[in-house]
């Protein structure tokens, strides 16, 4: 119990500051429940009264605002691209009705935000990532597949650079960058990767690599998981994410997360071949003993 541990670490609780046979408990603007966690109704409360913004201040207390509950928000940065994209250099605000439209969504969202499930490290893990041409998404959820619940969802946005890689390129750096994101829930537990793009299966057997490829093994050899391709439509939880234009509150969180490959297309023709062969295996298991 949790008495229990106190008095084995010798600590002491003040009365007055506590409370007993709670069924939920507020902590840092969370809700607390036995299932699992949620926003603070209150602060619910207080981004449903907020107005319409109308100066780049006001904007960015919005963002703010809301953004602090991003995890709980699966089109977060998709949604909001119309308000941050007002934050860039030599962009004007606009009041339109794509405007309005984002900041009423914004509302809705966070008013019917799902509850995150506690992680259980006794419990395979499962990474679901995707990449589309301007942000990575990933979903990190336990559970059977289809039945899964979320622990947290996660995105970014890509570099200029980064944007005009090929499909497989981008794929694979989902990958990198969600490992790396949720490595605290990750490393030390076996765990797999979900992906949309079937030659990422494939991609770890290649007999000779080129230093691109052998950096990513690096950086991932210290995980135990598998690769499993799963088909676009089921890939529902991460794809929504990277279909996004993320805003400056999260686009730089986790840029040193991101891998120099340069863009050779002859090295990845191949690849984009087996990506558009329908003939091909439409289910293909990697496991980390591949890779070494």
């Amino acid at each position: 119990t949790v008495f229990d541990r106190l008095r084995k670490t010798n600590l002491k609780l003040q009365l007055d500051k506590s409370e007993f046979l709670r069924k939920e408990v507020l902590y840092l603007g969370h809700t607390i429940t036995k299932d699992g966690l949620k926003p603070n109704n209150d602060k619910i409360k207080a981004v449903l009264n907020f107005p319409l913004p109308k100066t780049i201040t006001e904007i960015k207390s919005f963002l703010g605002l809301i953004g602090y509950y991003r995890r709980f928000i699966k089109d977060f940065a998709r949604v909001t691209q119309p308000l941050t994209s007002c934050l860039k250099k030599r962009n004007k605000i606009i009041i339109n009705e794509k405007y309005i439209e984002a900041f009423q969504k914004c509302k809705e969202l966070l008013t019917n935000a799902p509850l995150l499930q506690y992680p259980d490290p006794e419990k395979p893990y499962v990474l679901t990532t995707d990449a589309s041409e301007v942000a990575l998404g990933a979903v990190l959820s336990q559970g059977a597949i289809g039945s899964d619940r979320p622990i947290a969802y996660a995105s970014r946005t890509l570099s200029d650079t980064e944007s005009r890689y090929s499909t497989i390129e981008r794929e694979l750096l989902a990958i990198v960058w969600a490992v790396k994101h949720f490595r605290p829930y990750l490393y030390g537990h076996k765990f797999k990767i979900y992906t949309d793009h079937r030659p990422l299966a494939w991609l770890y057997s290649l007999k000779e690599p080129n230093s691109k490829l052998t950096r990513w093994r690096l950086r991932l050899q210290e995980h135990d998981f598998e690769v499993v391709y799963k088909k676009g439509k089921q890939n529902t939880n991460a794809d929504a994410l990277s279909r996004i234009k993320l805003n400056a509150l999260g686009a730089g969180e986790n840029a040193s997360v991101a891998v120099n490959i340069d863009d050779q297309e002859s090295r990845f023709q191949d690849l984009r071949d087996v990506t558009d062969d329908d003939n091909s295996d439409k289910s293909r298991t990697l496991t980390i003993s591949d890779m070494s």
